[in-house]
């Protein structure tokens, strides 16, 4: 009965070491490999990196690697990053493979990406677009999305004139920091996620309550260093919650071909500002200082709860319109810089 019992938990033990361990012809299949930190973008001073590694097959083979960070080899897949900004320059070692990278640090403010979404309920695949920013938004907590809407039910006063400014001809449209083309969007959540990180020169806090029928905001922006370029600031009002009918030609969402009452998120309702922003004054930008942005302005008629809106605010190139940094808030509630 002992040897029984004995045998028994040779055979778990054995089973336990196969399942968590690689598939030795996953393994074997592996004819290159890449390495990169688990948390994209710029990276902050003084931060722990974690390194991962990957075969070409998609297998996770990181505690299988040996890594060297500028030269000196490393007790495990970790590193803590000096006080001040540095490139680092990474080598993976697997068996007799090799992936080299570099990766940089920054001090400054957390930055931010600006995901803006041109969609309409009648759009079959933009639903594909909805679900990467979900995706996106699961992984960091530094995505603002805005979902311009053409279409009758969410459309807004000034959404041609946005459609027509960035030359929006087909749909689903997804713009990073108003410049970039989200190319494979759902296929390519990293290609937002890089944008983000630490290291912005500027930052953006907002202080908001309603009023009645009105918005009471103050919008400040921080400078860490000195920006000698033109800048400008935009604001937008968005409302979460609305529920309405979707087409859908995408596998998401369970692949029905009308989602009925789907929950259509950070649907844009006002522009507060031009569409291209107020200029922020040259005496302003400059090191240490604060800017505020005094808005009073009424709730847009639209907006069918008060309870779901938010304040989306962004500072842009006045010369490439791209985004520097953005924030958002719930309105109503108050903010701090974001600092490391």
């Amino acid at each position: 009965m002992k040897k029984i019992f004995l045998l028994k938990i040779v055979l778990i033990s054995f089973t336990l070491i196969l399942t968590n361990s690689c598939n030795i012809d996953d393994l074997s299949q592996i004819t290159q490999i890449s390495v990169s930190p688990t948390e994209k973008g710029v990276l902050l001073v003084g931060s722990t990196v974690e390194l991962q590694v990957r075969g070409n097959n998609s297998t996770d083979i990181t505690e299988e690697s040996t890594f060297k960070v500028n030269g000196v080899e490393i007790e495990g897949n970790t590193f803590i990053t000096e006080n001040e900004p540095k490139t680092y320059h990474i080598l993976a070692s697997y068996k007799d493979f090799e992936n080299i990278i570099s990766i940089t640090t920054a001090k400054g403010f957390v930055r931010n990406v600006l995901i803006e979404d041109y969609t309409g309920t009648w759009c079959v695949n933009c639903p594909r677009v909805t679900y990467a920013i979900e995706q996106a938004k699961s992984q960091s907590d530094k995505v603002v999305s805005v979902g311009i809407h053409n279409d009758a039910e969410m459309i807004m006063d000034q959404v041609s004139v946005l459609i027509n400014e960035f030359g929006i001809n087909s749909y689903p449209t997804a713009r990073l920091n108003r410049v970039n083309d989200w190319v494979d969007d759902v296929n390519n959540i990293e290609g937002a996620l890089e944008l983000t990180g630490y290291g912005s020169d500027l930052g953006l806090a907002i202080n908001s309550t309603i009023s009645g029928s009105n918005i009471e905001a103050t919008i400040k922006i921080g400078f860490e260093n000195t920006i000698t370029k033109p800048i400008k600031l935009v604001i937008y009002l968005t409302e979460n919650g609305l529920l309405f009918n979707q087409s859908n030609s995408t596998p998401y969402y369970g692949g029905l071909h009308l989602l009925v009452d789907f929950e259509h998120n950070d649907v844009l309702r006002a522009i507060y500002t031009d569409h291209l922003g107020e200029v922020i004054p040259n005496s302003e930008t400059i090191t240490n200082n604060v800017y505020e942005f005094a808005l009073n302005q009424p709730i847009a008629p639209i907006v069918a709860n008060y309870d779901n809106i938010h304040l989306v605010a962004f500072v842009t190139d006045a010369i490439t319109n791209e985004v520097l940094n953005v924030r958002e808030v719930k309105v109503g509630e108050n903010q701090e810089f974001q600092k490391p």
